[in-house]
């Protein structure tokens, strides 16, 4: 794996853990729908067997169960990963490539984020700065990633 890869990797795990946030999110919606449905109920109450409506919810909860434990596996994973490069990034020089490893790699901020808050004129420049901040990590960890 690359630098750049391996920083990269660092960045995607925050926006998957959001993504699975939001699809336990709409697990839920949708079981609490079901659920409050009016005649939900009634159906259970009066079926002996599972009817199409409780199916629903029992798939539902096996859903958002396998999701939880997904979540709390990949949030550890993350963890773990964030403070590894976290502690690295610190580790480097003060200078504007540490920043930039920082807000964009550990922070998740965007392009345009970067640009504005930086004061860059030239689109190429984040870019550029880019390219000297993964140098810079390679430079010094180079064996371990």
């Amino acid at each position: 794996m690359t630098t750049k890869e391996y920083l990269q990797n660092v960045r995607d795990m925050r926006f998957r853990i959001d993504d699975m946030e939001k699809e336990r999110g709409e697990v839920m919606a949708a079981m609490i729908r079901v659920k409050s449905s009016s005649d939900y109920t009634e159906k259970v109450q009066s079926s002996k067997q599972n009817d199409k409506l409780e199916q629903q919810v029992i798939e539902s909860m096996e859903r958002l169960e396998r999701l939880d434990q997904d979540l709390r596996e990949k949030i550890v994973d993350y963890q773990l990963q964030h403070n590894i490069a976290r502690e690295d990034i610190r580790s480097l020089p003060e200078g504007q490539c540490r920043r930039f490893l920082i807000d964009y790699y550990i922070e998740g901020k965007s392009w345009n984020d970067i640009f504005e808050e930086y004061g860059f004129r030239e689109i190429s420049s984040p870019y550029h700065l880019q390219e000297r901040a993964i140098k810079l990590f390679e430079k010094h960890f180079k064996d371990r990633h």
